[in-house]
C-alpha cells in the first residue's frame, strides 16, 4: 500500500485490485480503510475467473522480500499481462530475464517500484510492447515446450531416441 501511494500520487485514477485468501486479508482491508483508500484499492477474495482479471488489469504486481518460482507471475503473462516486480532471487528476475514482458527493480527498493508502476501506467505504447512480451515469455513454460526440454535432456543424458511429435 505504501508503494501505491507514491503511484496514486502521480496517477490518481490509479486502482488497484487484489485477489486471494489468506491470514492478511483481513488486516490488509482494514489498512485500506484506515488510510483512505477505498476507492482505489480492492480486497477481493478468490475469484474463479482469473481470465477476467488478467484481461482489465495492466499489470501484475510482485513485491514480496521473496519467492520461489511464482506460478501466479506465470498465469498472468499468458494472459498477456506484464509483470512489475522486486528483483528477488530465484524467482520474478529469474523468469523476465532477457525478456521484455515486465519490469524489475532492485529488492526491496519500494520508491523504484512506484516509479516502474507509474511508468507503466502512464505509457501505453510500453503497456502495448509488454503485453505482447508477456504472452511469449509464458510460452515458455507451456507444457509442449516443458516436455520437449525434458526429452532433449533425456537424450542426451541417455542417448534415448526421440519420440515422434504425433
Amino acid at each position: 500500500l505504501e508503494v501505491f501511494e507514491q503511484v496514486l500520487k502521480a496517477v490518481p485514477d490509479a486502482e488497484l485490485y487484489t485477489y486471494g485468501v489468506g491470514g492478511l486479508h483481513q488486516a490488509t482491508a482494514d489498512l485500506v480503510i484506515k488510510k483512505g483508500l477505498s476507492e482505489s484499492v480492492k480486497i477481493n477474495g478468490y475469484t474463479s475467473d482469473i481470465a477476467s482479471v488478467h484481461q482489465q488489469a495492466c499489470c501484475a504486481v510482485l513485491c514480496s522480500n521473496q519467492e520461489g518460482h511464482p506460478l501466479s507471475a506465470i498465469e498472468a503473462m499468458a494472459f498477456g499481462t506484464p509483470l512489475v516486480s522486486f528483483a528477488t532471487k530465484y524467482g520474478p528476475r529469474d523468469i523476465l530475464a532477457g525478456q521484455p514482458a515486465g519490469l524489475l527493480v532492485d529488492a526491496g527498493d519500494k520508491d523504484a517500484l512506484a516509479a516502474a508502476l507509474i511508468r507503466l501506467l502512464q505509457d501505453s505504447e510500453l503497456q502495448t510492447q509488454l503485453q505482447r512480451g508477456a504472452k511469449a515469455c509464458a510460452q515458455r513454460y507451456s507444457s509442449s515446450c516443458i516436455a520437449q526440454a525434458w526429452q532433449q535432456w533425456l537424450q542426451a543424458s541417455y542417448g534415448l531416441p526421440v519420440l515422434n511429435e504425433e
